[in-house]
């Protein structure tokens, strides 16, 4: 929560370290999200546009596959409009076997930061209150999150999933 550069990447290692073969691996992340240097990075609050320094969502799915998991789950409730940096939001990155990343909104767009959580993360919350397969969460959370917005907010799910997943 609200870490820094530092403990973000110390995070991201011990996360990394525990996976292995036949893990179902998921990570979960809320807060700014940058292009930097053509990768999606995580923004750590002691972030320095200067030096444009930040933790890597992509090689932290790079990883996930390399440790072997049998599914890869990456979430990001984060903003993917260009912003004043002069670097845009999140970009999918096409996603590695068996992983399927989702994203609050869709490419060009804000999301919604809400007042606890922001309006995706209220709205997948309230998804995951039942035992469900993960694309009909999605789909449940897409379309909640596009009628509570006025259609401004349409989270976005990109996968490579040969097998279904039950949350």
């Amino acid at each position: 929560r609200n870490g820094t550069l530092q403990k973000m990447e110390e995070d991201r290692k011990t996360f990394i370290d525990m996976l292995g073969p036949g893990v179902i691996a998921l990570i979960f992340y809320a807060g700014h999200g940058f292009m930097i240097n053509g990768s999606n990075c995580m923004i750590p609050v002691d972030f320095d546009p200067s030096k444009s320094e930040a933790v890597s969502l992509d090689r932290t799915l790079q990883c996930m596959e390399e440790k072997k998991t049998r599914v890869n789950i990456g979430i990001a409730d984060a903003c993917r409009e260009v912003l004043d940096l002069g670097v845009s939001g999140f970009t999918p990155p096409p996603p590695p076997a068996d992983s399927i990343l989702i994203f609050a909104t869709s490419a060009g767009s804000p999301a919604s930061d809400g007042s606890s959580n922001g309006l995706f993360t209220h709205h997948l919350i309230k998804a995951l209150q039942l035992p469900r397969k993960l694309h009909e969460c999605m789909m449940i959370t897409k379309r909640n999150v596009r009628t509570a917005s006025n259609g401004k907010q349409v989270p976005n799910v990109s996968d490579s999933l040969t097998v279904d997943v039950t949350l």
